[in-house]
C-alpha cells in the first residue's frame, strides 16, 4: 500500500518547504503532493522529490485537499 502525504498550501513558503523536510526526515512516506491553492508567492525548486499541483485561485482549505485526495497516488 503506498502512502500519500497531501499538503494544501498558500503562500508562506517557509512554512511549507520545513514540513516537507520533517516529514522526509522522519516519516516513510511513498509520495508528497504539495496543492498550491493560488498563491501569490514565488518559490524555490524543492531539494527533494515533491509533486505540485497548481490551483489558479485560492479554493479554501478543503477544496485543495480534495483535489490533492483525488490526484493521490497513495
Amino acid at each position: 500500500m503506498k502512502t500519500t502525504v497531501v499538503i494544501p498550501t498558500y503562500n508562506k513558503w517557509h512554512l511549507t518547504f520545513q514540513l516537507i523536510r520533517d516529514i522526509v526526515n522522519n516519516s516513510p512516506v511513498d509520495e508528497i503532493l504539495v496543492v498550491d491553492n493560488g498563491s501569490s508567492e514565488q518559490h524555490a525548486p524543492y531539494d527533494c522529490p515533491v509533486r505540485e499541483l497548481k490551483i489558479a485561485e485560492n479554493v479554501g482549505f478543503l477544496m485543495a485537499s480534495n483535489l490533492g485526495m483525488h490526484q493521490a497516488a497513495g
